[in-house]
């Protein structure tokens, strides 16, 4: 039955298995509008934050926590090291056997979401 199906239509199939495609050119623009995209999505939404500074009580927050970056610069440092330092152990040892240790990008979500 497959042969009685599929035979007549196999010179159709060899005829596309000669034609290659450069998915690469269209997949790498693609990329790099989301990127694009990406970084005016951020842009935006730190800008947000410059009108927030209209209301009163969103002014106190944003002073707030400007004063408060200077504190806390040195601690996001050391912790990002720290993430760092677990998601390149993890990979070293765990990264042949899970998955989720292949690489070291994976194993920074993986350490970030077991954090989190």
């Amino acid at each position: 039955d497959f042969n009685r199906v599929w035979a007549p239509r196999a010179a159709e199939f060899q005829s596309f298995s000669d034609t290659v495609l450069d998915l690469y050119t269209p997949t790498r623009r693609v990329q790099i509008v989301v990127q694009l995209g990406s970084f005016s999505l951020l842009w935006v939404y730190f800008r947000s934050f410059r009108s927030l500074t209209l209301f009163s009580i969103m002014n106190m927050v944003s002073r707030t926590l400007s004063r408060a970056v200077e504190e806390l610069l040195p601690f996001a440092f050391v912790f990002l090291m720290i993430i760092v330092g677990f998601a390149l152990s993890s990979t070293w040892v765990f990264g042949i056997q899970i998955e989720q240790f292949r690489t070291f990008w994976r194993s920074f979500a993986t350490v970030w979401q077991c954090m989190m």
